[in-house]
């Protein structure tokens, strides 16, 4: 039988989320909690694979198991194995075709933000402390660049192992809210570190580093030395992924 999962966890103090032999990482607190619940090891797939630090609520992993727990009582049951610092959310059965990577339409992430130097120790790990105000009308500017279809080969961070780098970006939206600035982005799907890079561009234009014609040209050439400011991973959320 094949479940499909939705989670949650807090990414400050995981070593992102695929398994890492000597390192605590979602994926491998979930694998170990699951196979001594189901007393079988278990392996779990993940949409997305994000990095140290980075935060969810909206992670889909699925698995396969014999033993069959009902689910009105299986995400309890979960909750009850896992760390403080994860959560199920729901769980259903799923097709034994279903993937929870490979099947995806889009995914959403958010990237937090403060534009104030008075902030709570509270959010230190959750919201980036930016600490000074931005341009929003430049970034929302900026965002437009991204748009569409492109390569996003310049976005992407070494040590990707990813031969396809044309991204779908559908939507980006900047709101503020006591100080603090909320983009969210949804697309096809994201490269290792871009949704972070996407920021440090947004950063760069707000402080008059660059413009935002250049940053098209240089998106379409290609340019990774161009985009070189990446933004702190504490301020970065996966909070949807849809499927079909």
């Amino acid at each position: 039988m094949r479940y499909k999962c939705t989670c949650e966890y807090d990414g400050r103090c995981f070593y992102g989320w695929q398994r890492q032999p000597k390192h605590r990482t979602v994926q491998k607190e979930i694998e170990e909690s699951l196979s001594k619940l189901y007393g079988s090891e278990i392996t779990i797939h993940g949409a997305s694979r994000t990095d140290r630090g980075v935060h969810a609520k909206g992670q889909v992993f699925h698995f396969d198991t014999q033993k069959e727990i009902p689910l009105d009582k299986i995400i309890k049951v979960m909750n009850r194995h896992f760390p403080d610092d994860v959560r199920v959310r729901s769980a259903e059965t799923a097709d034994e075709e279903f993937h929870s990577r490979y099947h995806t339409v889009s995914k959403t992430y958010e990237y937090k933000f403060s534009t104030t130097q008075e902030y709570s120790v509270m959010d230190a790990h959750y919201i980036y402390q930016y600490g000074k105000p931005v341009n929003l009308d430049v970034m929302r500017e900026t965002a437009r660049c991204f748009l569409g279809t492109h390569d996003f080969k310049a976005f992407m961070a070494s040590g990707s192992s990813v031969e396809n780098t044309v991204r779908t970006i559908y939507d980006i939206t900047f709101d503020i809210h006591e100080e603090i600035v909320t983009m969210k982005v949804t697309g096809s799907g994201f490269l290792y570190n871009m949704v972070r890079i996407m920021m440090g561009v947004y950063f760069d234009v707000s402080e008059g580093i660059k413009n935002v014609t250049d940053v098209a040209i240089e998106l379409s050439g290609g340019n990774r030395s161009y985009f070189r400011r990446t933004a702190p991973a504490c301020g970065l959320y996966l909070v949807e992924t849809v499927y079909e």
